[in-house]
């Protein structure tokens, strides 16, 4: 088999060395980011405004801004109320699981299946838990 196919060779090379396929995977992942970064990855505002195709570019979970990276990620007020939401309340649970059990708490042996506690005080110190904290 030739060079220009590559498909046996390449795959003879990646089990010799298994870093190749492991760095195959990195520069995938790179290639991902960088187009995150350059807000180019292929949504529908890309697909209307840069690839010129005739499609409706709004967002479709609100119908009201163009969907773009920025937008997506931090502007939807329909996935603000429930998607963001539940992100941060997934990370919020696992550091307060992670504290507990640095605290030397009774928690459960995976994160996601603690429920937590809404005040915990213990010696001089309080974890608290979905409790409004005024920041100004």
């Amino acid at each position: 088999m030739d060079n220009s196919t590559g498909t046996l060779k390449d795959y003879q090379q990646i089990k010799k060395n298994p870093w190749h396929g492991y760095l195959a995977q990195v520069q995938k992942k790179w290639s991902l980011i960088t187009a995150v970064k350059d807000q180019a990855l292929n949504i529908r505002y890309h697909q209307r405004n840069i690839i010129k195709l005739p499609i409706d570019s709004k967002c479709r979970m609100c119908y009201k801004a163009e969907k773009h990276i920025k937008h997506t990620v931090m502007g939807c007020e329909t996935l603000a109320s429930s998607e963001y939401t539940n992100g941060h309340n997934k990370v919020v649970g696992y550091i307060h699981w992670t504290v507990c059990k640095h605290m030397v708490l009774q928690v459960t042996d995976k994160c996601y299946e603690n429920i937590p506690i809404r005040v915990i005080n213990i010696n001089s110190t309080t974890i608290v838990w979905d409790i409004p904290v005024i920041t100004d």
